[in-house]
């Protein structure tokens, strides 16, 4: 790890300047004013061009566990494949699982992914996975947010008018969503269900009363017990609700951590 700890970090991950065909991806004046607007809100931004996958891991690597609040993907792609360098980072891909294992240990439960990628969430045929359901699926809990289509700077608009008075005017990915034309150009997945196994102490005492997700045919008592198991000092237990909708595609069951 080379990051410090006690800092909050945004992440841009971006192809490197060689496979930007049309410079799309090139510092503009919209991207200054966003790193501008992390800036003023207390992150430190972090921002790397990488030529693989590999690479994008190895950047990955270097910061402590869930001390990235918001990651920035952006790189040419398609509904099923985002360009990193030489690599695309592929739905079914083992090292696009392998990525996004390590991202999701790194980021905080609740943290924000922007696919700036042109198309990652636009439907497949038969509903066949896209690039956006595979980043969900893989970092529950966590906003993911991609486009239905291409993309251009002018598209990055606020998700709504509402505006919490202690923030400055400034838009950042966490916010935002793509629109044209005054027509919604994206699918969200929004934060509020990460797994019950990434907790630790501190986050079983701050959830309690919201919602965790059990290991795939886990049941309740099974995921206290590894909690029991982990944190012998904890007494909170968990209950199924069942009136409560997965937020998104797994096949696993709900749980409510109370």
């Amino acid at each position: 790890e080379e990051y410090n700890v006690n800092y909050k970090y945004v992440l841009f991950l971006t192809t490197d300047p060689h496979h930007d065909h049309n410079l799309g991806l090139a510092m503009s004046k919209q991207l200054c004013q966003r790193i501008t607007c992390w800036v003023t809100l207390g992150f430190d931004v972090v921002m790397r061009h990488v030529g693989s996958v590999a690479d994008a891991l190895k950047e990955v690597h270097k910061f402590p566990q869930r001390s990235i609040h918001h990651v920035i993907l952006a790189g040419h792609g398609s509904c099923t494949d985002l360009r990193l360098g030489e690599d695309l980072l592929a739905v079914r891909q083992r090292q696009t699982r392998d990525f996004l294992r390590e991202l999701r240990r790194k980021t905080t439960l609740n943290a924000s992914v922007t696919l700036y990628s042109c198309s990652a969430g636009q439907k497949r045929r038969c509903g066949m996975r896209n690039l956006f359901t595979e980043v969900s699926m893989a970092m529950s809990g966590r906003r993911v947010l991609a486009a239905t289509r291409a993309l251009v700077h002018p598209m990055f608009e606020p998700e709504s008018e509402d505006w919490p008075e202690d923030r400055p005017l400034c838009l950042t990915s966490d916010r935002a969503v793509f629109r044209t034309g005054g027509e919604d150009a994206y699918v969200v997945s929004q934060s509020g269900q990460p797994q019950c196994e990434e907790f630790d102490e501190e986050d079983i005492k701050e959830n309690i009363g919201e919602v965790c997700l059990a290991g795939c045919w886990q049941t309740c008592s099974a995921a206290q017990a590894d909690w029991r198991r982990k944190f012998p000092s904890s007494a909170v237990k968990l209950d199924k609700d069942p009136e409560l909708v997965e937020d998104r595609r797994n096949d696993c069951f709900l749980r409510r951590a109370r």
